[in-house]
């Protein structure tokens, strides 16, 4: 990105902290969905593991018994470690969702 001054950046600096194109896809998300900010990622699991790291120790998390195989993994193999409590559930049992469904 062109940059005015050797000592003062513009608005863009380097792609990874962000970018016009990337901006421009994340307001139309925003404004598709009426949200206030949308975000776009690298891979599903870095959309993934980004959404996961809002939990806090306690927390638990009802999960799809089909689920992506390396989001099983970030669920059992990481997830676990920071005390967060998880439930695969066969998502179209609505029974059995609603049962394990916590406070």
């Amino acid at each position: 990105f062109h940059q005015f001054d050797f000592d003062s950046f513009g608005k863009y600096d380097y792609s990874r902290s962000g970018n016009p194109t990337r901006e421009a896809l994340e307001e139309t998300i925003a404004a598709l969905e009426g949200g206030v900010r949308g975000f776009a990622f690298a891979s599903g699991m870095a959309a993934i593991s980004t959404a996961f790291l809002l939990l806090s120790r306690g927390d638990h998390v009802l999960v799809t018994e089909d689920v992506y195989g390396g989001t099983y993994r970030m669920i059992t193999e990481v997830l676990s470690r920071f005390g967060i409590e998880y439930t695969f559930v066969v998502m179209t049992d609505l029974r059995a969702v609603a049962e394990n469904i916590r406070p």
